[in-house]
């Protein structure tokens, strides 16, 4: 039987932690979603089957071999987490393209699933810092976009990221937008000052024409009086 999620928001923000960044070699070791309202869908973690320690990758996230050895593995909630992944309409993730690459293997997503990179868009369109290495904007840790909009949590933990990519990806809505209504009235002061310049110009040359032909006038009555 194929399973469902009830996801009414139709978005789901993911995330993994994993032994490592190669994702054809490396393997899954938790894996976590919420919806568009932060409510958890999935949260667990997963028994790599090909890898045994991974000290490299667990002394960023903490996920030790014994933590993982009773869980199940990836192939064993592949119905779930395809799921869960299949209810979004709108996908949200921080280097979401890294933790796709890992589910590939259960997962294609849609065109028709819009795709939103928390990391690219807070780099691009919020923090804005030049790279000269690179020559090209920085890519930031998702603490780093975190503590811009004042939020605290422990990072590595694949449900707390999934929260905090969302609270700084509704920041970063709540930024752009303020930002965008404030272009929108500079522009509509300007418009209004220019259209003022326009009405006291125009008053200011019917003036003078006015002027001029009453001094005509006046000529014509001393000429002919």
């Amino acid at each position: 039987m194929t399973e469902t999620v009830d996801n009414p928001s139709g978005i789901v923000v993911f995330d993994t932690e994993t032994t490592g960044l190669d994702r054809k070699n490396d393997e899954i070791l938790q894996f976590s979603a919420c919806d568009g309202e932060g409510n958890p869908l999935i949260n667990t973690y997963l028994r790599p089957v090909r890898h045994t320690e991974w000290p490299g990758a667990m002394a960023v996230n903490g996920i030790t071999p014994a933590m993982v050895a009773d869980a199940p593995t990836l192939e064993e909630m592949s119905g779930r987490i395809k799921a869960v992944l299949e209810s979004a309409k709108t996908l949200i993730g921080y280097n979401i393209e890294f933790d796709l690459g890992f589910v590939s293997s259960i997962y294609r997503r849609p065109w028709s699933v819009r795709r939103i990179d928390v990391m690219l868009d807070f780099a691009y369109k919020i923090y804005r810092q030049w790279d000269p290495r690179r020559k090209a904007l920085k890519w930031q840790k998702l603490v780093t976009a975190a503590k811009y909009y004042g939020y605290e949590f422990k990072a590595h933990d694949s449900m707390n990221d999934v929260l905090a990519t969302l609270f700084v990806y509704r920041r970063m809505e709540e930024d752009l937008r303020s930002r965008e209504e404030k272009k929108a009235a500079e522009k509509a002061a300007r418009q209004r000052d220019a259209d003022i310049k326009s009405l006291v110009d125009a008053d200011r040359l019917s003036w003078e024409r006015s002027s001029d032909a009453s001094k005509l006038d006046k000529e014509f009555d001393r000429i002919f009086d």
